[in-house]
């Protein structure tokens, strides 16, 4: 209510003394959980049909994009809509040869200005694995078109198809690990192993906006501990 109170004052020019100005927020912080490659791994060869069978609804949890959307989400630490929605295009070469994904920061472009193109972008380091994942799903004769990168059927809807991203990564998660794993976790990874290599910076491509957001909802201080084995204090 803080923030929506906010935001009506900023945008709406509501002219009123935010009420909830003085409230705070107790909250406990949990561990936060990544996906490891061994599980990561696992997780892919269970996407088949022969598993797709959901207990309870008897539907089948299986689409052929599924694969491919799931190794993006981990290479990009994009969220659904943005996943779903990223297109060839939004792929642009930086000096020279070096490739980028410039794409809206819907979430503050949505909080700032009330709207999904509200100016503000941010940009995805195209990695090594990534790249390699963008070849295979054949960048070189897709580039620079406006179709998205993750090919789904015409007439899905993109809520449901963002919806059919988390209940299938549900289902199957199940099959690979016995840990209680949500989509998000793949974002989480992406965004504590991208801190681990770009230190203070990693916010710049993550659209967060402060540290506090990222130490709060996404890194794993407990795997950034872990693998510390080789830093010497002297």
């Amino acid at each position: 209510m803080k923030t929506l109170f906010n935001w009506c004052i900023r945008i709406k020019d509501l002219q009123i003394a935010n009420p909830f100005n003085h409230v705070e927020l107790h909250t406990v912080k949990k561990d936060i959980s990544l996906i490891s490659k061994t599980e990561f791994e696992r997780f892919l060869t269970v996407i088949t049909p022969e598993n797709s069978r959901n207990k309870k609804t008897k539907k089948s949890m299986y689409r052929p994009w599924l694969v491919s959307a799931y190794r993006l989400a981990l290479e990009t630490g994009l969220r659904r809509e943005e996943l779903l929605t990223l297109s060839w295009s939004d792929i642009v070469p930086i000096d020279g040869n070096k490739l980028v994904c410039k794409i809206d920061n819907l979430k503050v472009n949505r909080i700032m200005a009330g709207r999904s193109d509200g100016g503000r972008v941010k940009y995805i380091p195209v990695t090594k694995g990534l790249l390699s994942l963008l070849n295979e799903l054949g960048y070189e004769e897709k580039k620079n078109s406006s179709s998205y990168i993750i090919e789904r059927p015409d007439n899905q809807e993109l809520k449901r198809s963002m919806d059919l991203l988390s209940r299938c990564f549900a289902h199957y998660i199940k099959l690979a690990t016995d840990r209680p794993l949500e989509f998000g976790v793949l974002r989480k990874t992406f965004i504590t192993r991208l801190t681990m290599a770009a230190g203070p910076n990693a916010k710049l491509f993550t659209g967060s906006s402060s540290d506090e957001v990222l130490k709060n909802h996404y890194l794993s201080t407990a795997y950034m501990a872990a693998n510390l084995e080789d830093f010497t204090v002297l």
